[in-house]
């Protein structure tokens, strides 16, 4: 059985992509950002639950010298869900790369679990099983000529016995809808199907946390809805759960801390109603203020609502405070005056 070389980028939960064999060829392929200005940091909320992953004081520099990530500092919150905001180019994917140790900070230090991580063989083998790795482009993962053949690879190459790993992808497959796929050529699913592949490929490994980069990015709703239940399924059984996302509306209602970021800095971290409902910082970051608070804010322009009431995170919550707030004050079976 071989081993799997955890400085290329095939590391467990991290399938090559295609034509990138080379780490350096993995960078310099990612480094068409904007060059980023310096800025001061800005106050950030956060709820002081403690970290799974953090980035302290970390500047990254691609090749070419365009810096993707300026001075960041951030904690990702232990069993959480954690959505990650921002324009294209304000550094959420080269975070994530740094966070699973695919790229290595130019200044400071990665945190996980409290200890800087550790750039060896042996330590990225144990980070990229621990941080599990979903990219955007699910091409970039998939390889393998079959699904079940692509799930497999990672435990078959962890050192596990093969009854163990055979038993573990079987159950993965089910876990993840992927039963009447599992024969399947991935070169013929769809793409919301090789979404759910990459992530089961991920997931097989039993990682700590799951990090997903634009997870729901090109997916019809009802494969959205999909993915997230899925998502939720991992966070539930005690996992943390971290994507990155343009969707204000989807952060508001799924996550449960959000982070946003500009140009490589962090604007602000905290709540999703009180950070998304900031439209100041929803300006500087790029992004469009979510419906619901949108609405919810000419409810209460209109008097039909209260301004002291909690932002509501989702159609449903919005809908409760109307009827709540706008019921009629004759009962329905009153008969007419």
């Amino acid at each position: 059985m071989s081993s799997i070389d955890p400085t290329h980028t095939h590391a467990p939960g991290i399938a090559p992509s295609p034509g990138l064999q080379d780490p350096e060829e993995f960078v310099a392929a990612r480094s068409n950002g904007d060059q980023l200005a310096a800025r001061e940091p800005v106050d950030s909320k956060t709820d002081g639950s403690p970290g799974v992953l953090a980035a302290e004081s970390v500047t990254f520099a691609y090749p070419d010298g365009t810096v993707a990530l300026h001075d960041l500092s951030l904690t990702l919150p232990q069993g959480r869900r954690v959505a990650i905001l921002g324009a294209n180019g304000c550094g959420k994917t080269t975070l994530f790369l740094n966070f699973n140790g695919i790229l290595r900070p130019s200044a400071g230090t990665i945190v996980h679990n409290g200890e800087p991580i550790q750039y060896d063989r042996e330590a990225l083998r144990d980070l990229r099983r621990r941080v599990g790795l979903v990219f955007q482009d699910p091409d970039s993962q998939l390889f393998a000529a079959s699904v079940r053949q692509d799930i497999s690879f990672g435990p078959l190459n962890l050192g596990w016995s093969e009854e163990h790993a055979r038993a573990r992808v079987e159950q993965i497959i089910v876990d993840t809808n992927l039963t009447e796929l599992a024969e399947r050529p991935t070169h013929m699913l769809s793409y919301g199907q090789k979404k759910r592949v990459a992530i089961a490929g991920v997931l097989v490994m039993e990682p700590e946390v799951i990090i997903a980069d634009e997870p729901t990015a090109g997916l019809d709703p009802e494969t959205t809805g999909r993915v997230l239940n899925l998502l939720d399924s991992l966070h539930h059984a005690g996992r943390s759960i971290v994507i990155s996302t343009h969707d204000v509306e989807l952060a508001l209602a799924w996550a449960d801390h959000v982070i946003v970021m500009h140009r490589g800095h962090l604007l602000a971290e905290g709540p999703p109603d009180v950070v998304l409902a900031d439209d100041p910082l929803l300006r500087e970051a790029g992004l469009l203020q979510p419906i619901v608070v949108d609405a919810y804010r000419q409810f209460c322009a209109a008097g039909l609502l209260p301004s002291s009431e909690a932002v509501p995170r989702t159609v449903s919550d919005l809908t409760a405070l109307l009827v709540r707030h706008a019921a009629p004050r004759t009962p329905p079976n009153s008969p007419p005056d």
